[in-house]
């Protein structure tokens, strides 16, 4: 047996937290699964993504910036959201900055500093938030996981709402939008985009 740790033993090392100070340049999206097409190495993610999910936080994580700036919360206690705490575990920094419009403020290619809860552009600070560490996260995931009995009900109730308001779909009767491709006679792969949808795919 070599000396190389098993992958297993890497798995339960703890992440280490990001710098309390980091700087970079930021670069906007409103629609994430956009957004994580253009990052870049070493950039820093501006988004508007309440209850962050589990696909965007691994698909920024994969993209290797360095933090996230969140103009909506990223975890709203709805249900249990796993994306932050994804994130941390990356040792991406996640600031949610809800008080401030960062689409107003900032623009594609600013040079932005994160010291702890702020932000600051050129040494002045120019809007406060919340920084999410690993600890925070997780104790919230488990807080919301404790509630989802909750969320499945609503869930019940809003699956049933939508079959009363949408019975055509149970009964065949659907008027679909014209499209440029015609399918008849060919086979067509439907891709839904969910966990592992890429190694599915």
């Amino acid at each position: 047996m070599s000396g190389t740790p098993s992958r297993l033993g890497r798995r339960d090392r703890k992440p280490a937290e990001p710098e309390a100070r980091l700087s970079g340049r930021v670069r906007l999206g409103k629609r994430t699964k956009d957004l994580v097409k253009k990052l870049q190495g070493g950039e820093i993610a501006v988004i508007d993504h309440a209850d962050l999910d589990r696909i965007a936080a691994e698909d920024l994580a994969a993209s290797g910036i360095v933090a996230v700036l969140n103009n909506s919360q990223s975890s709203t206690g709805r249900y249990p959201n796993v994306g932050p705490m994804l994130l941390a575990r990356a040792g991406v920094l996640l600031l949610d900055v809800a008080g401030d419009d960062l689409f107003e403020l900032l623009a594609d290619g600013d040079v932005v500093t994160i010291d702890e809860d702020r932000l600051l552009r050129d040494g002045e600070r120019i809007a406060l938030g919340e920084r999410l560490t690993l600890e925070q996260t997780q104790a919230r995931l488990d807080s919301q996981r404790e509630l989802i009995d909750h969320a499945l009900a609503d869930f019940a109730t809003n699956t049933i709402e939508h079959v009363r308001e949408e019975s055509e779909l149970l009964s065949g009767d659907i008027d679909f939008p014209p499209v440029r491709t015609d399918f008849r006679g060919r086979h067509t792969l439907i891709v839904v985009r969910g966990p592992d949808y890429r190694e599915d795919f």
